[in-house]
C-alpha cells in the first residue's frame, strides 16, 4: 500500500504541519483527526487496515491531516478570543 508521509512548515500557523497519504488513486477522502487528536491517529485506530483492499484497488485515497486543536479550542491557558484567532489560523 502506498504510504506517504508529509511535513512542512505553515506561514499562516509559525509552525510545522504534517499529513499522511494512503492510497495512490481513487476519490481523494480528507480525514481530520477527533478531538485534539493527531494526523496518525485514524491509521492507529486500525481504520487504513480495515479498509486496505479498497485501498490497494485505487477506490478511495486517504488524506489524514493534522490538526491545532490543542493549540486552539483545548488551550485552556488562552481566553477565548485568542482561541478563535488560533482556529482561523
Amino acid at each position: 500500500m502506498n504510504r506517504e508521509y508529509h511535513k512542512w512548515h505553515s506561514p499562516r500557523l509559525s509552525r510545522e504541519m504534517e499529513l499522511l497519504i494512503f492510497g495512490h488513486a481513487g476519490l481523494p477522502v480528507m480525514v481530520f483527526p477527533t478531538s485534539a487528536g493527531r494526523f496518525f491517529d485514524f491509521e492507529d485506530r486500525g481504520m487504513i487496515a480495515a479498509l486496505a483492499g479498497k485501498i490497494d484497488a485505487g477506490q478511495p485515497q486517504f488524506d489524514c491531516v493534522d490538526s491545532v486543536d490543542k493549540e486552539s479550542w483545548y488551550n485552556q491557558q488562552a481566553p477565548p478570543r485568542s482561541r478563535i484567532a488560533r482556529h482561523v489560523q
